[in-house]
């Protein structure tokens, strides 16, 4: 991730005059870092890009001519087809199981900011809760301090809600 977004800056930064921040990084950057995390090949990117656009330009304000939405709806039917088949051959070639490797990874560099004795928290939201339990099980078996006040959070499924036959509104 770091790569891509020295990558951007470094296309502009040199630049004489104005540039145009939301086409040379707010959009592309993010739109890399998906396409790098969703495992698309890199000779599928620009169809990616592409389709990914086209979705994006519908939250526009302004309603393109007719030939222009046509053409989205095509792009946006071949992106869905595409996701779908993209996710199937990542379920047949699956990638990590745990986030302990991760968080074995974060440990080095956490684990000397976490022992001057200052009190600290730590904070996981929805899979992020999953590796705060795995960086949380490294320090105890390591003899890290943990933290003073842990703060966890998610959102039931919403198969769950159904199945409870219960409203979100009863969560707020």
């Amino acid at each position: 991730m770091d790569r891509i977004i020295h990558d951007a800056i470094d296309g502009f930064a040199a630049d004489d005059g104005p540039v145009d921040f939301m086409a040379r990084f707010a959009f592309p950057v993010p739109l890399h870092i998906i396409a790098d995390r969703l495992g698309v090949p890199q000779e599928d990117r620009e169809f990616f890009y592409d389709g990914a656009t086209a979705a994006a330009a519908g939250l526009r304000m302004t309603v393109p001519p007719p030939e222009e939405m046509v053409r989205r709806a095509h792009l946006g039917a071949d992106l869905q087809d595409y996701m779908v088949a993209l996710v199937e051959a990542r379920r047949k070639d699956a990638r990590s199981t745990s986030l302990r490797p991760y968080a074995e990874a974060l440990f080095p560099v956490l684990a000397p900011l976490l022992q001057d004795g200052v009190p600290y928290a730590m904070v996981g939201h929805s899979m992020g809760t999953w590796m705060l339990f795995e960086t949380l099980r490294l320090l105890m078996e390591r003899g890290i301090p943990l933290p003073a006040q842990l703060v966890v959070s998610s959102f039931p499924a919403c198969s769950l809600l159904l199945l409870l036959q219960c409203s979100t509104e009863s969560y707020l």
